[in-house]
């Protein structure tokens, strides 16, 4: 065993020495291996700000989601009294065969946010 380990330090330390061997003749060599390892690293730098964003977009989007329906069903708790499928309240009235909608008469009733006509 002992055998194998001096075998894997001598093949090791001859990579090695063959490489430093390989940047001294041809120092320009740097630059295409630097760039082999930079692209990766950039890449996977922007990929991580996109994921990140459209993590942060998704999240607005289902808070946005969320308070959309949360309006929706305040609405329809709130509106429970009219039934029928609209309230009574929101409901514009309507003129008799006849008669023009102008001439119609404005009542002030209540709602839920006090008087909802003056007249």
């Amino acid at each position: 065993m002992f055998k194998t380990s001096k075998e894997f330090i001598k093949s090791a330390t001859q990579a090695a020495t063959a490489f430093n061997d390989t940047i001294k003749n041809d120092p320009e060599i740097l630059v295409p291996l630097a760039l082999v390892h930079v692209i990766p690293i950039a890449l996977t730098i922007v990929g991580g700000t996109q994921i990140c964003l459209m993590h942060q977009r998704l999240k607005i989007e289902r808070e946005h989601t969320k308070q959309v329906r949360l309006r929706a069903e305040l609405h329809r708790g709130h509106c429970e009294a009219g039934k029928g499928g609209h309230c009574q309240h929101h409901e514009q009235p309507v003129a008799p065969k006849g008669q023009a909608g102008a001439d119609l008469p404005t009542k002030p009733h209540k709602h839920h946010h006090g008087n909802h006509h003056e007249g």
